[in-house]
């Protein structure tokens, strides 16, 4: 056996070894999304079948004369290069509509080489066995360069986006697939597996870890996320107790009156309790029946300083608990209790194409906005956090200074899962 031959069956079998472990990585890796182990697994079925047109062109080259089974393994790795390079756009996720004229691009090159079957636009393998290119036989080149530029353009906006060092790992991985084009066109490969194979099955590994990297960086800010929501919720939890048993105290009026208002604050303080006990969401429902107590409470402290109005019309939905019940309290602590008139709070819920919005408007004092980025609510963060953290929701503040304050919560209808999710 030649030192030819016995380099190709190594580099095969390395090659062999690389994209078994990776496919064993992935099928045991439950921790990276679903559909990225998919695009994976296809991607490394791919490159398996592009070893295959490489020995199988090498084979009908060297070992047995036939212009046409050559013909068809040159068609098909010419075809199959530039959809590798596509799959490794959607391991990256950040593709847009550009991604269909890459298809196109795919789907161009790959009819262009198919004419090799009746026609020498693209390439030729003679009679006598010799491989002769057309006036389109560098197609397959023009597009893959294309595709690599669009990769790089993804790759250069995520790492703009993101700012992480990591995010540049796109970038490496199409380093090396150029390099290995590059090495191709000076390096004699008569007896060799093409270097952009080698370099291709390289950067899906590269990828592979990548991706896995990217899952244990989400884990562990959504675990110290988890913890400081731990915190504050434990902050305000004996805060609201504080404030309702002083409410209780401050009551003026006959026993049945308070009797009523401890009975109020037994309820609340039981569907609080219960849903601070390590519960992330709440029925909506639920926790406006928790806000009713809370209001019903601070009404008879307060007579007739507070007119609450219910305008709800989407409830079915699950919401962090304690959400709406801090927004109503910063609304009567910090609106209307310190101005001289009396004022009221509207709380609405609506149900707005693929979101449900709910929005909590009073006509208190107001505020400069501009003030929440140098004061430090703790309630307020933990809304925010809660909000983006468990449903990826959002909430904005608008207030005028003498107005009033209206608070803004748009929660998308299908969320995703807060961190990568092992089942996809």
């Amino acid at each position: 056996m030649t030192a030819e031959i016995i380099e190709v069956i190594v580099k095969i079998v390395s090659l062999l070894v690389l994209l078994l472990g990776l496919t064993l990585a992935v099928l045991f890796d439950h921790f990276i999304k679903k559909n990225l182990r998919r695009i994976i697994l296809i991607i490394a079925a791919m490159l398996l079948s592009l070893i295959v047109q490489n020995v199988g062109e090498f084979y009908f080259e060297y070992f047995v004369s036939s212009p046409l089974a050559r013909t068809l393994f040159g068609i098909y790795g010419y075809a199959i290069r530039p959809v590798v390079i596509v799959m490794f756009v959607y391991l990256i996720g950040k593709k847009d509509k550009l991604i269909y004229i890459a298809w196109g691009l795919v789907a161009v090159n790959a009819l262009i080489y198919l004419t090799a079957t009746f026609s020498d636009v693209a390439f030729k393998i003679t009679e006598a066995n010799k491989f002769i290119r057309g006036p389109l036989g560098f197609t397959c080149h023009i597009v893959s360069g294309v595709l690599l530029a669009y990769i790089l353009f993804l790759s250069i906006k995520e790492c703009y986006r993101v700012k992480k060092a990591e995010s540049a790992m796109p970038i490496f991985n199409m380093a090396i697939v150029v390099a290995g084009i590059v090495a191709d066109a000076f390096v004699d490969t008569e007896y060799a597996i093409p270097c952009l194979t080698i370099a291709m099955v390289i950067s899906s590994v590269f990828y592979y870890i990548w991706l896995h990297l990217q899952y244990v960086r989400d884990h562990e800010r959504a675990l110290a996320e988890e913890h400081r929501n731990q915190l504050l919720i434990s902050q305000i939890q004996p805060h609201f107790i504080y404030n309702t048993l002083f409410s209780i105290q401050n009551i003026e009026g006959n026993p049945e009156e308070t009797k009523q208002a401890i009975t109020e604050f037994a309820n609340y303080i039981r569907g609080n309790l219960a849903a601070l006990d390590g519960k992330e969401l709440i029925p909506f429902k639920s926790e406006m029946e928790y806000v009713k107590d809370y209001v019903s409470l601070q009404q008879r402290r307060f007579p007739n300083k507070y007119v609450v109005n219910y305008d709800i019309r989407d409830e079915d939905f699950s919401i962090p608990p304690l959400t709406i019940q801090i927004l109503i309290e910063n609304a009567m602590k910090h609106g209307i209790g310190i101005r001289y008139e009396n004022g009221t709070i509207t709380i609405r819920s609506r149900r707005e194409k693929q979101s449900h919005v709910i929005s909590i408007i009073d006509n208190g004092v107001g505020f400069d906005t501009d003030e929440l980025k140098s004061t430090n609510r703790v309630g307020l963060r933990a809304v925010k956090n809660r909000l983006e953290y468990h449903l990826n929701g959002k909430i904005s503040i608008e207030s005028r200074p003498g107005v009033g304050t209206s608070v803004l919560i748009t929660i998308p209808a299908d969320p995703p899962p807060p961190v990568s999710d092992s089942e996809g």
